[in-house]
């Protein structure tokens, strides 16, 4: 089934303001309604060294059975998580990375989350 651009817009606006939150404004994020030959509903492809990223709401879905509002949102916060992580996540692949470079990114990652859960930004 197709989604809709309704559901995408819901998609994008959950996205934008997980990415405000989280504090990843230095970051040039795009977010499109494409399909993503995954079976996933979405996806993040980032590049932290260019700080770049790509968020994706795919057109197609199997079924689109259980595509709720909740689930829309939850794939958007899922997705920004993601974009959240890459960073880490990139570093932890690579076999050059030193352990403080990874403290380092890890701490950074923990850092925004104690801003946003008990900071100053609700």
């Amino acid at each position: 089934m197709q989604t809709t651009i309704k559901q995408f817009d819901l998609y994008k606006q959950t996205a934008k303001e997980w990415i405000k939150k989280w504090g990843l404004a230095s970051w040039e994020v795009h977010v499109m309604h494409m399909n993503n030959d995954m079976e996933s509903l979405a996806t993040c492809q980032a590049d932290p060294p260019g700080r770049t990223a790509l968020l994706t709401f795919t057109k197609y879905i199997g079924k689109n059975e259980g595509l709720t509002d909740e689930r829309i949102k939850m794939a958007g916060f899922h997705e920004t998580c993601e974009l959240l992580l890459a960073p880490l996540v990139i570093a932890c692949r690579d076999p050059k990375s030193r352990e403080d470079e990874l403290d380092s990114i890890r701490h950074g990652i923990i850092r925004r989350l104690e801003d946003v859960i008990f900071g100053d930004n609700p």
